[in-house]
């Protein structure tokens, strides 16, 4: 009897000790951002753009897309993992109705695989490109509070200010709004743009400027080369929602408009949009990251929660009995104690 109570007490401390693990341990190891992670996010939306190859030759009845329908797909992928930092890769082809591509980016970046804010890259790695703050994503438990997060057309952190609680897919999230705007520093989506605009081109664009500049433009039309170099700047804002218990980003709404600015006399011209591209998320895109974030809260809460407390339950149990068969054991004992004190 007593080594079946020391094997149950042996037995119980090691299931106590099993659901410290799973809790301790277990948890934060499946916590943390997947070494497998390969995902493809799907857009749709508007592009209103200078059209670059009417542009080039002088076309003036095609210079302008307006509202030109898109589609977009954004693979996200994990490329290389140590220890807590995950190398994660970004590329994003925007495509227009006859499959072209429009605008085409890609990205590496160094990540902390919980807080997803930037990591040192591993050694040998010379592809991850610097940045602060967050770039791809939110922490897997996001908070009701701004982050800094990475601008990489003009390469800044600005601010994704937390706006409300809300519901994307049938998840409770938090909503996020980032604003960015400055000069493009992004190589690729400076090389889309035109870098000069042909003096030809000036009468055009002077029919949707205000009287005031046209008036200036007719003036020093006849002196300006016949070719004048660009500068542009971009303004993005975009609209996160993400999912409260896993940090899954559900639904994404964006819109970027890249201006284009002369110089010398003309630099107060406000010339059209070169280009002004609007996504959001696709609803089969909404739809997968909600059943995504749904299946990780639920390892979440198994691994964290049920196996913890149904490991510690039996453990208990188990330490009950090894308690009931100690004290019958002992009992006997006690009587014939008692027995031979009064016979004496």
């Amino acid at each position: 009897m007593r080594k079946g109570a020391l094997f149950l007490t042996a037995g119980a401390v090691i299931l106590v000790a099993a659901a410290a693990a799973a809790r301790y341990y277990v948890l934060p190891m499946v916590h943390q951002v997947p070494s497998d992670v390969d995902n493809t996010l799907k857009y749709t939306g508007t592009v209103s753009m200078i059209n670059p190859t009417a542009m080039a030759s002088g076309d003036t009845s095609k210079m302008f897309l307006t509202n030109v329908a898109v589609t977009a797909e954004q693979r996200v992928k994990a490329v290389q993992v140590s220890g807590r930092t995950v190398v994660m890769s970004s590329d994003t082809s925007v495509k227009g109705p006859d499959g072209a591509a429009i605008l085409t980016s890609n990205h590496v970046f160094a990540l902390d695989r919980v807080t997803l804010e930037a990591a040192t890259p591993p050694t040998g790695n010379s592809n991850v490109e610097p940045h602060t703050g967050l770039a791809l994503g939110f922490p897997l438990t996001p908070e009701k509070k701004d982050y800094q997060y990475w601008d990489t057309t003009t390469q800044t952190a600005v601010p994704a200010k937390y706006s409300e609680d809300d519901v994307r897919g049938g998840r409770d999230t938090y909503v996020y709004r980032v604003h960015a705007e400055g000069a493009i520093k992004d190589a690729k989506i400076q090389a889309m743009l035109p870098q000069t605009l042909p003096k030809a081109i000036l009468p055009l664009l002077a029919n949707a400027l205000p009287p005031a500049i046209q008036q200036a433009l007719a003036q020093f039309l006849p002196g300006l080369p016949e070719s004048m170099p660009l500068t542009y700047t971009s303004i993005t804002d975009t609209t996160f929602w993400v999912d409260k218990k896993t940090g899954i980003v559900i639904d994404v709404d964006q819109q970027q408009v890249i201006k284009a600015q002369l110089g010398g006399v003309l630099a107060a011209a406000p010339l059209p949009a070169a280009f002004d591209l609007s996504l959001k998320s696709t609803d089969d895109t909404v739809k997968a990251s909600a059943s995504d974030a749904a299946e990780a809260e639920n390892g979440l809460m198994l691994i964290g929660t049920y196996v913890p407390i149904g490991l510690a339950g039996l453990g208990a149990l188990l330490f009950l009995v090894a308690i009931i068969l100690a004290v019958r054991r002992r009992r006997p004992r006690n009587e014939i104690t008692d027995q031979t004190t009064e016979q004496a």
